[in-house]
């Protein structure tokens, strides 16, 4: 706004400020007092803002400020470094850093820009590519995407995914056929993460134009599945079910019944979830919602049409844009734009209450905005009949309404508001004149056309909005892109709007968060020469004008009239600076060219700078529309400087005639400072500026390698996964490129381009981790063929941590998902002496695969393992994408290529197949230990009339046509045996061809012998007598002698102790001479089952439980045995089907300690000498780990744990207990074993305590940090006493540890003491390993036991207290149960909507019983406190006068409860229903359970009072706590007193309390003892 100053002002003016001036154009820059300032409102609050964001960014922002700083800039960092202590005492005498007459001097430096020596900085005078991006971001628009919803993830919230944005986006990259996604660091390089969710477009309901979606972060978090998801993705898509009938009602609505691809039809909204940022998100497959719709593949998620419940007048046939919402009661609602029906073609915003998010209350769908309306049915306004992409933001206790008006392709495409007091009703739009525009542009603008289609995204304190524009910035042709702005809501006119810093196409600062650098401009003191209204504040408020609005401005002062315009900020202490930026005026004929001697006043001089020009080619249109570039600015840039005051002087731009332009202002001034700077003395600033990033930082997309990248397969675009991301950049071509995958779930790296139909691939792969990634028990790792009939997997199995020497292929199931794990696999036995060996170091397997059409040759190490035609998806003519896959493991590849073309692949494949075909002619079973037969030992030998030279190793080309020939007798048993397999989990199975009858034999036999063997030789003579074992046979009896077998029955022959007894059970008819019999054995331990042609036969419980050698056995039976195998695998079919959890009578398993992987940090076994089955020693200092062999989803886990009172390292602290290991999470449930000072026993007699400890992992390495403090920060809350606890050499403590549903409950002697559920700790999620860990204690395990059977866990649940079966009541949050025998104590009060509570309670098998119902207006769960969240408090009363202090709130904060859950939800009526029901173990309380009753009392608080809305939160009498008769606060009592004599409890004193039976419970009030 012009300033216009009096003459008798003018004229009192120094006349040497004439005299230096005039209407020159180089003022003299001398400093000047100023007329008037002003002090921002706001710097109170924002000098606390930033004391409290200091501590969580000082170390990042510690190490982003050094990596923009100058190298030679060092020396003064280090300098100021060393005067720490000097700095900070002079700091604190500071007088505010006034440069005054009583000031002493300082020295002044005059700066050079860019020189070598001295002072220097940078003006960012021109546009280059090169500056800071540490600092500052600019809205390049480098990709295409639109519809943009963008996040921030910070470190804190996810230590994997945080520090960075994430934008998804409507992608012309996946023509609209999936959903895509990007992320940045700095907001200027965008890393493309390809599609985060692309479904079956064949088998999916919807296949194109997938458009808009909005992800949410639930913080909280929804279950699917025993998933625990936090990031939602709403999104609509056309619908093309072929199974539409539009004539029946409740039929999904389409223009055609049977569409096709490129059909128009009707947009529907559907939603996915992911546990990360990143994806991969899943749509719901089979799931219940609350309405309990079955949800799938093959409809939407939402159908605002066709549902019951909704509206005649709000149904739409079209929904678009979904958004949603969380209020701050927790409450969800979906935002959307429909159109169609009886809107027609023109889009109105509706809002529905969500009952979860995938399920809507159709019931509540309203229309929230009407196209070209203020109100709904209200006074008309022009829009262009469109509002759409709706988002909701809150502010206090109004809604705001944010909205998009116009087709995205007018120039006036920009964003509207409209407020409310309710989230589903009342909104009005605010009048665009009157800060009713979020954003827009202007008709002159011609670098920025249309911004609209926004989100908005918190940064820390920091808000911005995110939107799309045009790539081509001077036109809306072509495609949309990102830009970002920072934004603030404002109190204005009687309301709220949102002003925007934006949109801008200049450099701005990025959010402090990020670059650790703030504004704290309106902390200074600032005083404009000439400014006598004040408006020097709109210099620092924050916000830049775009626009006309008349909610905040600019300055502007007459230059002719003064000559110049100087302005000064000064700081009350110094702070530590790193830029200025001078904005430009909203008016573009206000504007200024540079600035005049800038004076920097630092802590030890003065800098100035003569003269900094302005960069106008990039912030003036210069031609023939003259215009300012939107959020134009002057920046000057230095190293980190501790300054307490700037000057500097208005350069003023001259007109045609090449005099100064009469007026001259600024739009705001921006000081970047780092919180966590030095402000100490600087003794030497002569160094010269530089930022180390000069160059712009290229991140390579996961599909920009040279070789590896995206392909196009049927016009399918199949890219390198974003797990390849890391080292894509390495993919350089060369013969060294390696390029390594680092994520988990399914990783595929593609051969860029490569889809013939003839090619041929290979490259050498390696496993660097470990262990597998999410505790996955076969990763594998190999080569792929992929389109979009079939994914083709030839792989290594790389099981049983990394040691398994097992080569497969498989294929994916018809229509996707899992992969067909029947398919071919061989145990690779050929490569034993070291062919395959892929882990860790430099050792790689090269794998190949060549193809030419329907046939498919896969190699390893240039050896043929595979030959086979007929492939799904891999017929004659077919595209596939050829590349690399990798499941749940680290890997790297090198040394790949590929080759294509007909006679180039013939040609490798000529030279592959010659070097295989030769390979397998010397080494595939020409020897007999090439196969799986042989001796044992120099004893026993197998005997010498079996021909093995067809003994073909299971991974040889003929290893198909393997086959044992029994040709003559040795007259004893002919045994051939198995060389290498004595395991006592096995399955063996081969076809027996009896061919001849030896040395006329009557009674012959032949099957399988598994035996032990004692001594050399027995009285008999034989090699190694049986002492136990079995024999299954077929009796091959000739008793006639006729030569010709007879005998068609089977038997068993069992050896007990050295004696033998045959025909123990026998089953006739099932053999033939002369027809192949198929033989099988499972054996698990002494249990035995025999088989017959894949039949059961036999089933047998014997003596051998050791390790026994299998053996063909023949007494003079010739044979041939063929298609034999034998497998120790528990995935085998045949052993996976039999095999048995050996449990006790409860259900449990004995563990065994000591299974962890020795070789992965943090996955490793530490002290704990003597493992051993069902227990473990320690006897190790430090941080000591054993796990047991246990893991699992659902799981229990206990173990009896003692201390010998021998302490390492005079640790004062030790603690013991169980941890529980998931893939990125560590939990520690501790015994607290304090020692007593000295160090050298634990002091059991004093501390009852136990304790919980959690730390996230990053691949399972601990980063050595615990957090010692309950799940919500409350450290006090983490230790819980546990009464009569006892774990040293007099007793040991049973420790137990249940996981279901994703929950996981930590006891003590069956007494619940943690129960966390499940979302509530980050990375807790999967199966889980458990064990035990100590600190520097010497510790005896023992009693280790598991089960994952679900009857015994439902047993382990009522021994926790879960379920009472006396009291027939479960602990479930269900107040049902409750009916009989209890008494209900109800309080509540008089008001409309009566609030109070009834409390139930009773003695049960444990400890006492207790339900609460609870009718609040608001419920709290926000507090670290716990008695600030809404809670049950109970004080009993024991026998030994004892108060106990009992609690459980709603934040699973609690003290001396065992088993509980609550639940609360909103009723009808407004307020909260909240239930608990728990359990007071009596061992707790100072009670036996045998006393005839338990004296408790009883108080329900709401929650927290600051949040409380009147006194409805508060009992009748207005008091915060409510109980049954008088106000007791946290710290006093009313109850009655007790004692005991000769075992009758009496009360001692007047007062109230619940006397609680096994019956129920009784109000007591006792006035006169």
């Amino acid at each position: 706004m012009k300033k216009i100053i009096s003459l008798i002002l003018i004229a009192l003016m120094s006349l040497s400020i004439f005299a230096s001036c005039g209407k020159s154009n180089k003022p003299s820059g001398s400093s000047q007092t100023p007329v008037s300032s002003s002090s921002s409102e706001d710097s109170s609050s924002s000098s606390k803002s930033s004391s409290s964001s200091s501590s969580s960014s000082s170390s990042s922002s510690s190490s982003k400020s050094e990596t923009s700083s100058s190298d030679d800039s060092s020396d003064s960092s280090s300098s100021s470094s060393s005067d720490s202590s000097s700095s900070s005492s002079s700091d604190s005498s500071d007088t505010g850093g006034n440069v005054d007459t009583d000031e002493p001097a300082r020295e002044t430096i005059v700066a050079s820009k860019k020189t070598s020596s001295g002072f220097s900085y940078e003006d960012y005078e021109k546009v280059t590519s090169t500056y800071n991006r540490n600092l500052f971001y600019y809205n390049e628009c480098k990709f295409e995407v639109a519809d943009p919803s963008v996040i921030y993830v910070s470190k804190a919230q996810s230590a994997e995914y945080g520090g960075y944005f994430y934008a998804y986006g409507t992608s012309d990259q996946l023509g609209c056929h999936g959903l895509q996604a990007w992320r940045s660091k700095d907001l200027t390089n965008w890393e493309d993460l390809g599609p985060v969710y692309r479904p079956d477009l064949m088998t999916n309901w919807a296949r194109t134009n997938f458009w808009a979606p909005e992800c949410i972060y639930d913080p909280v978090g929804e279950t699917i599945n025993g998933v625990t998801y936090h990031y939602f993705m709403f999104y609509n898509a056309d619908l093309y079910s072929t199974v539409v009938n539009n004539s029946e009602a409740g039929g999904l609505l389409t223009d055609s019944t049977t569409p096709t691809l490129g059909q128009s039809c009707r947009r529907y909204m559907s939603v996915i979830y992911a546990t990360s940022p990143v994806g991969p998100f899943v749509a719901p497959e089979g799931v219940a919602n609350l309405d309990g719709k079955i949800l799938d593949h093959t409809k939407p998620v939402f159908d605002f049409y066709s549902s019951n419940g909704i509206n005649n007048g709000y149904k739409c046939p079209n929904t678009i844009d979904a958004s949603p919402f969380i209020d701050s009661d927790g409450q969800k609602y979906l935002y959307y734009s429909g159109y169609g029906a009886s809107y027609n073609g023109y889009q109105c915003i509706y809002g529905v209450k969500m009952k979860d998010w995938l399920t809507p209350d159709y019931s509540t769908v309203t229309m929230i905005c009407e196209y070209g309306k203020y109100t709904v049915g209200g006074t008309k306004l022009d829009e262009g009949n469109v509002n759409e992409a709706p988002f909701m933001i809150k502010s206090g206790n109004t809604y705001m309404m944010t909205f998009s008006i116009f087709p995205y392709t007018n120039v006036n495409y920009q964003v509207r508001l409209a407020t409310s007091n309710n989230p589903l009703s009342g909104f009005t739009k605010v009048n665009p004149v009157k800060g009713g525009t979020v954003i827009k542009t202007e008709v002159d603008w011609n670098g920025v056309q249309s911004a609209g289609h926004h989100c908005f995204v918190h940064v820390g304190d920091q808000l911005f909005i995110a939107y799309h524009t045009f790539k081509d910035r001077t036109s809306i042709a072509g495609g949309r892109a990102l830009a970002v702005d920072e934004c603030k809501i404002l109190d204005y006119n009687g309301g709220k709007i949102i002003a925007t810093n934006g949109p801008s196409l200049s450099y701005q600062p990025l959010p402090y968060d990020i670059s650790g650098y703030k504004n704290i401009a309106s902390e200074a003191t600032i005083g404009v020469v000439g400014d006598e209204t004040g408006d020097a504040k709109y210099l620092t408020d924050g916000l830049v004008q775009y626009h006309g609005s008349k909610s905040y401005g600019d300055y502007t002062a007459d230059y002719e009239a003064f000559g110049e315009v100087r302005v000064t900020m000064t700081f009350s202490s110094y702070k530590s600076v790193r830029a200025l930026m001078v904005y430009l005026p909203y008016q573009y004929d206000y504007r200024f060219k540079g600035l005049y001697n800038v004076n920097l006043y630092y802590n030890g001089g003065v800098v100035n700078i003569p003269h900094v020009a302005l960069d106008e080619e990039h912030n003036y249109d210069l031609g023939a529309e003259k215009t300012k570039v939107p959020g134009g600015a002057l920046i000057l840039e230095f190293a980190d400087l501790p300054i307490n005051k700037i000057e500097f002087t208005l350069d003023n731009a001259l007109n045609s005639d090449g005099d100064p332009i009469g007026t001259i202002g600024m739009g705001e001034i921006v000081v970047l400072s780092n919180p966590n700077g030095s402000t100490g003395t600087v003794t030497n600033v002569n160094k010269k500026y530089s930022y180390l990033n000069a160059e712009i930082p290229v991140a390579v997309k996961h599909d920009q390698g040279k070789v590896l990248g995206s392909v196009n397969v049927g016009g399918t675009i199949y890219h390198t996964t974003y797990g390849f991301d890391n080292l894509i950049a390495e993919d350089n071509g060369t013969e060294g490129a390696t390029v390594t995958n680092r994520w988990t779930n399914d990783q595929y790296a593609f051969f860029k381009g490569v889809n013939s139909e003839t090619v041929y691939f290979e490259g050498k792969i390696n496993v660097y981790e470990t262990t597998s990634y999410l505790n996955d028990k076969f990763p594998k790792l190999g080569l792929v063929l992929k389109n979009y009939q079939a994914c083709t997997f030839f792989y290594i199995d790389a099981a049983d941590n990394y040691t398994k020497k097992r080569l497969g292929y498989t294929q994916s199931k018809i229509g996707g998902g899992d992969w067909d794990w029947n398919g071919t696999e061989v145990l690779a036995t050929k490569y034993t002496a070291g062919k395959i060996s892929y882990k860790g170091g430099d050792n790689y397997v090269k794998l190949a695969i060549a193809r030419e059409g329907d046939n498919v040759k896969m190699f390893c190490e240039d050896v043929k393992i595979f030959d086979v035609t007929g492939l799904r998806g891999l017929g004659a003519g077919a595209q596939a994408a050829a590349g690399f896959l990798c499941f749940n493991t680290g890997m790297k590849i090198k040394d790949y290529k590929v080759i294509t073309g007909k006679d180039a692949v013939n040609a490798k494949l000529a030279e592959v197949e010659a070097y295989s075909d030769n390979w397998i002619k010397e080494n595939g079973g020409s020897t007999t230990t090439s196969g799986m037969f042989g001796d044992l030992d120099d004893t026993h030998k197998s005997a010498t009339t079996w021909d093995i030279s067809k003994d073909y190793a299971s991974g040889n080309d003929l290893y198909s046509s393997r086959k044992l020939v029994l040709n003559g007798t040795d007259n004893n048993e002919n045994l051939l045996f198995y060389k290498e397999i004595s395991n006592t989990l096995v399955y063996m199975e081969g076809t027996f061809n009896a061919t001849a009858i030896n040395s006329n034999e009557k009674w012959g036999k032949f099957g399988y012998k598994i035996v032990d063997f004692y001594g050399k030789n027995d009285t008999s003579g034989k090699e190694g007598a049986v002492k136990n074992g079995v024999f299954f046979y077929v009796d091959a009896q000739d008793p006639n002698g006729t030569g010709t077998i007879t005998g068609t029955s089977v038997g068993l022959a069992v050896y007990e102790n050295g004696k033998v007894t045959f025909d123990k059970q026998t089953k006739g008819g099932v053999y033939s001479y002369g027809t192949p019999i198929k033989l099988g054995v499972f054996r698990q331990g002494g249990r035995f089952i025999f088989f017959v042609n894949d039949t059961e036969v036999f089933r047998y419980d014997g003596s051998l439980t050791s390790k026994a050698n299998p053996s063909f056995c023949s007494f003079n039976i010739g044979l041939e045995v063929t298609e034999y195998r034998i497998t120790t695998s528990k995935t085998d079919n045949m052993i996976n089907q039999y095999y048995v959890n050996e449990v006790d009578e409860n259900g449990m398993i004995t563990v065994t300690f000591g299974s962890a992987d020795s070789t992965r940090n943090g996955w490793k076994e530490i002290g704990f000498t003597q493992k051993r089955t069902g227990g473990a020693t320690n006897t190790s200092a430090g941080e000591t780990v054993t796990f047991a062999n246990v893991s699992g989803e659902k799981l229990y886990f206990e173990a009896e744990i003692s201390c010998t009172g021998t302490i390492y390292n005079n640790d004062k602290t030790p603690k013991v207990g169980i941890i529980v290991k998931t893939g990125n999470c560590d939990l520690f449930f501790a015994i607290d074993a304090l020692a007593d000072g000295k160090g050298d026993a634990p002091y059991f007699g004093g501390n009852n305590w136990v304790c919980f400890g959690y730390r996230t992992t990053t691949d399972g390495a601990y980063p050595g940090a615990w957090t010692w403090c309950d799940t919500e920060g409350a450290n006090y809350a983490n230790f819980r006493e546990v009464l009569g606890l006892v774990y040293n050499s007099s007793g040991s403590a049973k420790m137990q540890v249940l996981y279901e549903n994703g929950n996981i409950y930590f006891a003590v002697n069956n007494n619940v003491i943690y129960q966390i559920n499940a979302g509530t700790i980050a990375g807790l999620a999967g199966g889980i390993n458990v064990g035990i860990m100590a600190f520097n204690l010497n510790v005896v395990v023992a009693g280790g036991k598991a089960s994952t059977d679900d009857t015994a866990i439902a047993k382990v649940k009522a021994n926790l207290g879960y379920v009472d079966a006396t009291a027939g009541i479960t602990v479930d949050g269900d107040l049902s149960d409750w009916t009989t025998g209890n008494t209900k104590y109800s309080f509540f009060d008089n008001s409309t909507t009566p609030l109070g509570f009834e409390v139930m309670s009773k003695m049960g098998e444990k400890g006492v019983l207790v339900g609460v119902h609870g009718v609040v207006k608001n419920i709290n769960t926000s507090n670290k406190d716990w008695w600030l969240n809404t809670n049950v408090e109970i004080k009993a009363y024991s026998p030994s006068n004892v108060k106990r202090q009992v609690y459980i709130n709603l934040k699973n904060q609690d003290m001396f409860v065992g088993a509980y859950a609550f639940n609360y939800q909103r009723n009808n009526n407004g307020v909260y229903d909240v239930y608990f029901e728990f359990i007071v173990p009596y061992s707790q309380i100072g009670y036996t359970g045998s006393e005839d009753a338990v004296w408790v009392y009883f108080a329900l608080r709401p929650g927290t009072p600051a949040n409380a809305n009147g006194v409805s939160d508060k009992n009748s009498a207005g008091q915060e706590w409510w109980t049954g008769t008088v106000h007791q606060d946290q710290q006093g009592y009313n109850g009655v007193w007790l004692k005991e004599e000769n075992g009758v409890i009496t009360p001692t004193a007047a007062g109230s309390t619940y006397k609680v039976t096994k019956d129920g419970i009784t109000f007591v009030n006792i006035t006169n003892v």
